[in-house]
């Protein structure tokens, strides 16, 4: 082990297992041979340990038990941040406590947000610097639909408009009639297969 590894008891577990500021986890248990817990990753990429006590295993992620131990306790509504964008450095010096928002920027900056892969809105519009409004949730928003939205309230009344927002004909086969109004079946079909690209990222 390296001198400059430290250990300190992990919160809960005092007897059972350590943890260090290189973002190891080690069992008592297993001292005599010198082995520290195996990481595993989760679907969001997070490394994890399982934790045993009482007969209960418990999956815990590794740079949580890291922050606890070497900063303090997580402050409310605060989440662990990795600051290099690495989700498996789990060093105590690039972690951070932090609030949702600034765990998104962090995602947004080093490109590891689903959001940060698009190029383009569903309309086609490009993601460029002055087209693009990041929200606080990390997601993002594009100026030229929301200007063609504004547009298009203030315009002429729904029965009189012959295309939909982002400019798609109201033909008979791109209009879908509901409940009195219309919609347009290009923009549903392009938000549907964003959010189904989404949710089989985050799963």
């Amino acid at each position: 082990m390296s001198d400059a590894e430290e250990w300190r008891q992990i919160a809960g577990y005092e007897g059972l297992y350590d943890v260090s500021n290189l973002g190891r986890v080690r069992s008592w248990s297993r001292l005599k041979r010198g082995a520290a817990l195996r990481p595993l990753p989760n679907q969001q990429g997070y490394l994890s340990v399982a934790l045993c006590s009482a007969g209960r295993v418990k999956y815990r992620k590794i740079h949580q038990l890291v922050l606890e131990a070497f900063v303090g306790p997580r402050p409310a509504g605060n989440v662990g941040r990795h600051l290099d964008g690495n989700l498996t450095n789990n060093v105590a010096g690039n972690l951070a406590w932090g609030t949702h928002s600034e765990n998104m920027a962090d995602c947004l900056k080093h490109g590891t947000h689903p959001e940060a892969r698009k190029t383009h809105c569903p309309a086609g519009h490009e993601y460029s610097p002055e087209n693009t409004v990041v929200r606080v949730n990390g997601k993002r928003r594009c100026r030229a639909c929301q200007r063609e939205r504004a547009g298009y309230k203030g315009g002429l009344p729904m029965k009189d408009r012959t295309h939909c927002p982002q400019g798609h004909e109201y033909s008979p086969e791109n209009t879908e009639v509901k409940s009195g109004g219309r919609r347009c079946k290009t923009c549903r079909k392009a938000y549907g297969r964003a959010r189904n690209a989404t949710r089989r990222r985050n799963r």
